[in-house]
């Protein structure tokens, strides 16, 4: 059988990047490590795809900018800028309508 699946031999390396863009807004004060401590959905599957070798990214908007690697992973916290939540918000509201 013939699929685009199978397109790739197994082992391949992919190179894969996660988005986030909500965040807790109780975790507003918090170190982006602990945040991922506390919030593990948001680092639970990039660490599990890493460990198969992929190259991982996760872009995830946050309250203060801060980079690092974890467990395979490339972190990329990014602070979120005034446009991005008023367009978020007018999101919000489209959709309760």
């Amino acid at each position: 059988m013939n699929d685009r699946y199978d397109a790739l031999p197994d082992g391949y390396p992919l190179r894969i990047c996660f988005v986030m863009l909500h965040y807790a807004r109780d975790a507003a004060s918090y170190d982006a490590r602990r945040y991922l401590r506390e919030t593990p959905i948001h680092s639970a599957l990039p660490e599990a795809v890493a460990v198969l070798g992929h190259e991982v990214h996760l872009v995830h908007q946050f309250p203060s900018d801060q980079t690092f690697s974890a467990r395979g992973v490339r972190y990329h916290f990014v602070a979120e800028r005034g446009s991005m939540r008023r367009l978020s918000r007018l999101a919000g509201r489209l959709r309760q309508s």
